[in-house]
């Protein structure tokens, strides 16, 4: 009869440490998705201060002025310092785009910069650009451009919900 009542007592206290390792494990993993989100945000925030400290130059800060309202303005050197700035603009909002598609990075913070994006496409330069380059981006973006940012006021819900909040 003892043997019985050791045997189980060995096989609760192991189905105990099973639980205990579960939920330390989950522990982990939320530090980890955490630890991920934050690093996420972070390089995100880098990349728009370094291109936002471009426009401090203000000779870059004229050409972008003034080619986003009227490109034929532009010399050819300028014209390449305008392509390569929004080039490298609509990269990083397409790092963030796929960030929140991930849930890295959260949709409702993502908002703000999306409207900043459909200001700038309100540019006749900047949307001649985008339509000329846009080939350089992913099809999901790309459609989340046409679909999300420019034929709509704010994103969708739907889009804002995402990732569901943790």
């Amino acid at each position: 009869m003892k043997k019985i009542e050791f045997g189980q007592m060995v096989t609760i206290l192991a189905n105990v440490g099973v639980i205990a390792g579960i939920a330390f494990l989950a522990f982990e993993l939320r530090q980890n998705t955490l630890v991920a989100r934050s690093e996420a945000s972070q390089t995100i925030q880098a990349h728009i201060v370094s291109i936002l400290g471009m426009t401090t130059d203000p000779s870059l800060a004229d050409v972008v002025g003034r080619g986003s309202t009227d490109p034929s303005s532009l010399t050819q050197q300028e014209w390449v310092q305008f392509q390569s700035f929004w080039t490298l603009t609509f990269a990083s909002y397409e790092n963030m785009y796929f960030q929140v598609i991930e849930g890295a990075y959260d949709a409702q913070r993502a908002d703000g910069w999306w409207q900043m994006m459909r200001n700038h496409l309100e540019n006749s330069g900047v949307r001649d650009h985008w339509e000329s380059r846009q080939f350089l981006f992913a099809p999901e973006f790309r459609n989340f451009v046409d679909s999300e940012v420019m034929s709509r006021e704010r994103p969708s819900e739907e889009f804002l919900a995402l990732p569901p909040d943790r």
